[in-house]
C-alpha cells in the first residue's frame, strides 16, 4: 500500500500539485501509517528501516519533526544492525556533528533493544 502512495506522491510533486496540498498528503493517516509500519520494522532491528527513519527525522516527514541529533541515532543504529549503506552516509553525516551529539547517539544505539 505504501508503495502505491508513495508512487501518487512523486507524480504530484511532478505534476505541480501546490506545496500546501503535498504538505496535507504528508500529514495524512496514510502517511502516519505508513511511518509507524518502518518504526516497527526498524524497532524489530531492521537495518533498512531503520536508515528510513533516519531520513523522515532528518527531513521532518509527515508527522515526524525534523530532528538532526534523531536521524543520527537511528542512522548509527542501521549501521551497527549491518545495513552497510548507513555505514557509508555517516562517513558523512558525522563531520556535521559535535563530538557530544555523536557521543550521545553512541550511549543511545549501545543501549537500545529490538522492541515492538
Amino acid at each position: 500500500m505504501w508503495i502505491q502512495y508513495s508512487k501518487y506522491l512523486r507524480k504530484a510533486v511532478a505534476d505541480g500539485i501546490p506545496t500546501t496540498e503535498v504538505t496535507t498528503m504528508l500529514s495524512s493517516a496514510l502517511t502516519k501509517e505508513m511511518i509507524g509500519d518502518f518504526k516497527v520494522a526498524a524497532n524489530h532491528g531492521c537495518g533498512p528501516a531503520q536508515i528510513l527513519m533516519a531520513f523522515f527525522y532528518w527531513s521532518g516527514l509527515g508527522p515526524i519533526r525534523a530532528d538532526k541529533s534523531e536521524s543520527l541515532k537511528w542512522i548509527m543504529l542501521a549501521e551497527k544492525s549491518g545495513y552497510m549503506p548507513a555505514r557509508y552516509a555517516l562517513v558523512n553525516m558525522i563531520p556535521k556533528y559535535s563530538n557530544n551529539d555523536v557521543a550521545k547517539a553512541r550511549e543511545w544505539v549501545e543501549a537500545w533493544r529490538p522492541s515492538d
